[in-house]
């Protein structure tokens, strides 16, 4: 009988918080993948399991082959139109990696599209690949694109001059996939994971302003005049704001850090509508009625909790999963009993309208929804019985449109059926 290859013990004593442990494997860690012993140790394991599953060869193919058979080989997305542009990603058969295109909103769809990035050029000289995020710059000229060649989500940001189709040399390296342009096009926000105190760089004709590693994410307001900086050091958060126009401003902090045991982490977001803040938090340090478990929605002025204005209050058997802010309307994606379901709420007249879905279990989402003045909102559905699908609603009259639905190969709707069930638990819990 063979057996496994056998790891060496290396007791390794790791000291946090006045509390010791002892690691016995800590040495295989080898950030840099250089240690000998290490490279030695994966190789046996790898020889092991080929040997073992050796048998199993053509099962293996042919489950390979039936997964990719339901992948559809040519594929595009449905197109948004941003800034005065229509952006459609798609694969091609026989390509793994996605290509992303744009065309002048003013263009029919049939017309030539401009390639942004091809992601199968892209990864050609790299044995792994992937593309973080994409953000084009307000003034439609200057591409950011963060990727990542070593699967160690490190990921290089890189810019491209679209008007020339051209790459400027300079990289920025070990970069968080959380990145966002100032209103001027000029200046770029970006999460550095280094644990150094941020600088400000500057290569050509362009500003990238960096912050340190606790800083998890940055976000633009849906009216884009602000920028949202979340800064994440557990067990506790920090919101800091500050003005998306140039030239770099010093951030104003929102909602200092607060430390609760036994509460999740309460910062969950901060955008702007007309100059409005709603600040979504789960926990709050001042007003004993806002504490709560679950997530909330206030509007306010100020980072003052004391003058916020409940928008959606905290309840015990209704989770907050996110929002989306429209002109006319706020919609709420929530979840219920382990079912999500959307919900639009009248900013002028108060007025609710539940969402409709036609399986007795689903699961929806909000969808990427750039405009903030549309009248139209997309979302996401899917349930056993229907393929995800993407749809779009017209939160005035409530007429929706399908945009989108997956094909499933060999899959027929009429041979299946989903129930909701209920039963209590033999533990009692």
């Amino acid at each position: 009988m063979t057996l496994p290859p056998k790891v060496e013990k290396r007791p390794y004593t790791l000291t946090l918080h006045g509390d010791s442990r002892v690691d016995d494997y800590y040495w295989l860690r080898d950030d840099k993948r250089e240690d000998p012993a290490v490279l030695d140790y994966l190789k046996r394991e790898n020889t092991y399991g080929e040997m073992m599953m050796a048998g199993h060869e053509a099962l293996r193919h042919q489950l390979f082959t039936e997964m990719v058979e339901r992948i559809p080989q040519q594929d595009r997305s449905v197109p948004y139109v941003r800034r005065g542009y229509r952006y459609q990603s798609r694969y091609e058969e026989g390509n793994e990696y996605a290509v992303y295109t744009r065309q002048p909103d003013a263009a029919s769809p049939q017309d030539a599209w401009e390639v942004l990035l091809d992601g199968n050029q892209r990864a050609a000289q790299s044995e792994f690949y992937t593309m973080g995020a994409l953000e084009i710059s307000p003034d439609n000229r200057i591409m950011a694109v963060a990727e990542d060649f070593l699967s160690r989500r490190l990921y290089g940001l890189r810019f491209k001059d679209l008007a020339r189709d051209s790459w400027f040399p300079e990289v920025i390296e070990h970069a968080s996939s959380s990145f966002e342009w100032a209103n001027d096009s000029q200046v770029l926000y970006y999460v550095h994971k280094h644990k150094k105190p941020y600088c400000t760089i500057r290569c050509g004709a362009m500003w990238w302003v960096r912050r340190p590693r606790r800083t998890s994410l940055f976000m633009k307001s849906r009216t884009t005049l602000f920028m949202s900086a979340c800064t994440r050091p557990p067990p506790s958060a920090i919101s800091s704001s500050l003005s998306a126009a140039p030239p770099p401003g010093k951030s104003c902090c929102w909602m200092p850090r607060i430390r609760r045991r036994r509460r999740r982490p309460f910062y969950r977001g901060v955008v702007t509508t007309n100059i409005r803040w709603i600040i979504i938090t789960a926990t709050s340090t001042s007003a004993p009625n806002r504490d709560g478990k679950n997530f909330a929605l206030y509007r306010g002025e100020t980072g003052d909790e004391k003058l916020w204005q409940a928008v959606i209050p905290a309840r015990k058997d209704v989770v907050l999963e996110s929002f989306t802010l429209f002109r006319d309307w706020l919609v709420l994606e929530e979840r219920h009993m382990g079912l999500t379901s959307l919900r639009q709420i009248s900013w002028s007249t108060g007025e609710e309208k539940g969402i409709a879905f036609d399986d007795p279990t689903y699961v929806t989402w909000l969808a990427y929804n750039p405009d903030p003045e549309s009248v139209t909102m997309r979302y996401g559905y899917s349930s056993m019985t229907t393929p995800t699908t993407l749809f779009e609603m017209n939160l005035d009259t409530g007429e929706r449109k399908l945009l989108k639905q997956a094909q499933v190969k060999n899959f027929k709707a009429e041979n299946y059926r989903s129930e909701r069930l209920w039963i209590t638990a033999r533990d009692g819990v």
